[in-house]
């Protein structure tokens, strides 16, 4: 009984080391395409602290084309 109890603890030690990995993995992963999706932020313009303000001086919303090259009216009251 004793030699079930000791294999049975060791298998929760393995297991449990296992899925402790898998996380670390999981989060080196996600820490890794943060880093990476700010690096090719900061390449693709200027400096890395107005990253916001470069993005936000640009467009967000452009006009787009409709069927036949018709742009939709746009309302100047909003």
């Amino acid at each position: 009984m004793k030699s079930a109890t000791d294999n049975a603890e060791e298998l929760i030690i393995k297991l449990q080391r296992k899925m402790n990995q898998a996380r670390q993995d999981a989060i080196t992963t996600e820490i890794m395409e943060i880093i990476s999706g700010a690096e090719a932020l900061s390449a693709d313009k200027g400096d890395p602290e107005d990253l916001l303000l470069d993005h936000l001086s640009a467009d967000p919303f452009p006009k787009l084309a409709l069927r036949g090259g018709h742009v939709p009216h746009q309302h100047s009251h909003l």
